[in-house]
Order: C-alpha cells, then structure tokens, then sequence
C-alpha cells in the first residue's frame, strides 16, 4: 500500500479512530437526536471535548451560516425536510473541525435540485474552511462539477486521475471516454499500416505490436475546412455550440463537434481537418 498523508503526517499505519475525519455513508448517515432542538445537538457533539460555552456556541454559529441552517437551530429533526436534514448533518460533521471529509454518495438519494444545492454547500465549505473532501460517486457529471482532481476507478483499478478537463479532451481508456456524454461519441477506429497509425490519411505515430488501438479526437479538435473531408450532419445542438455528425470510422458511427459557427449558414454536411497534435491514442 502506498504512504497516505494527511496534511504533513503519515496516517497509513494509523487507526481510523485516531484520526480526526469525518465519514459519512450514503446508507449509514448519522441519526438525529429526535427530543432535541438542532442547536442542542451540535452543542451535545462538543461537550466531551472540554470546550468553554463561548467557544462552542461560537462554532456553532460559524458552521451554521457556512452550511445555511442558522434558521433551522431551533428546529426539531422531526420538522425538517430531507434537504435541509443533509445540511445538518454536514454542519454536525464540520462542528468537530475534522482533517478530511469522506463522503460516500451524499446525495445518491436526493432530487435534481436537492443535489445542486449539497454540492454548493460543499463547494462553499470548501473555500471558506479549507477542508479536504474525499467524494465517492458514480455520476460524473457530479464529480466534474464539484472537484479539482478527479480519480477514476475501473472494478477497483485505478483508470486515470487528472483534473475535470483533461479526463474530457485527454482521457487514457475506452472506459474513462465512456463516462462522459461530451467525449463517448468521439471514439475512433484508426488504420493500421506496416506499424503505423492512420487516420483520414495522417499519420499518427508508430506502435510497436500488433494490436489495434483505438482513437480518441475531442469535439475540440475539428476545424472548418473547405479542402478538408466531408460529414454529413445528424443534429445541431445550438445550446452547447455542437454538431453530430455521420462517420463509419467512429464506433457509434457518429461523432461530436464544438466549433464557433454560424449555424444559420449551415447546410446538411461540413467540411473538416483535425489538429494531429489534439489526437489521443486509448491505452486500453
């Protein structure tokens, strides 16, 4: 097992009770205290850890208006819905100053609205406290949207781990393209020539065996060109900026486009070259 550090220390050969973390559980989530109001809970959180009344209140109230449930502390759990329960129970979890957040699908449960809102808290907890936060999900279009660094993990092994950004235009596997909407169209299959890779007649680089690859061009990558080969067009999506186009080389048999277009002037095919260098070869 590699060294895990939190912060400057090694944690690896350490119990997790020694650890000041925080774990929470998509269906395992710590239970409210039904017979009391939300603001003697987070006060009973911090009773055994010999703090002055001044110290813990002001924590409190530092954490409830991080989380926004300052106008839930004297509301009991009973009275409270599923959305603004969830923030509770982060800011129960924030009370204790923990190194590292670990959460596993907290909003597996929640509606389209519901997630939005937990996934800014988070974003502003954060920001404002500095506290790392280990997300597990399967959606990623959460994980894009909440993270800096993203870990993709295949049957547990380790796919890629890279920024939002490059898992999009730069992804190493079939499977990582897989994930996202924006890049799983645009999966190629290149010719082979005398251990060579070809695409539309470029040469993309030598391979060393005899095994096919597979191609990977981001939307990005496509440019308007009239000596270039010719698509014919499937659908426009004027929102995002892109084009789907029609292509017997692509394992969908269609691929995706985001160029800056008139789309008025458009016809029902366009012509196109490819940036080489933007070319990524699939591991696996």
């Amino acid at each position: 097992l590699s060294d895990i550090f939190l912060g400057r220390f090694q944690v690896k050969n350490i119990t997790p009770t020694s650890i000041n973390l925080y774990i929470k559980y998509k269906n395992n989530l710590d239970k409210l205290l039904h017979k009391l109001n939300i603001l003697n809970e987070k006060l009973s959180k911090l009773d055994n850890r010999k703090l002055s009344r001044f110290e813990i209140e002001k924590r409190v109230i530092e954490v409830a208006r991080i989380t926004k449930v300052t106008d839930l502390l004297f509301k009991k759990p009973f009275f409270l819905s599923l959305g603004e329960k969830q923030r509770v129970k982060l800011s129960l979890a924030l009370i204790k100053k923990p190194k590292v957040l670990l959460l596993d699908e907290p909003t597996g449960n929640l509606d389209p609205l519901l997630k939005q809102e937990i996934s800014d808290n988070l974003l502003l907890v954060h920001k404002e406290l500095n506290i790392p936060i280990i997300y597990v999900t399967h959606s990623f279009e959460e994980a894009k949207y909440i993270s800096n660094k993203i870990a993709i993990l295949n049957n547990g092994v380790l796919e890629q781990y890279d920024n939002p950004n490059n898992l999009i235009n730069n992804p190493r596997s079939r499977f990582v393209c897989s994930l996202s909407s924006y890049s799983k169209d645009n999966i190629f299959k290149p010719t082979i020539k005398d251990k060579k890779i070809y695409f539309n007649n470029l040469l993309i680089k030598n391979i060393e065996n005899e095994k096919e690859p597979l191609l990977y061009i981001s939307p990005d990558s496509f440019i308007l060109d009239e000596e270039g080969k010719e698509y014919e067009i499937i659908s426009i999506d004027i929102e995002n900026n892109t084009l789907t186009l029609k292509s017997d080389l692509s394992l969908n048999n269609r691929f995706k486009i985001r160029i800056p277009i008139n789309f008025s002037s458009l016809t029902k095919k366009v012509k196109l070259s490819i940036d080489k260098s933007k070319i990524t070869v699939l591991e696996k």
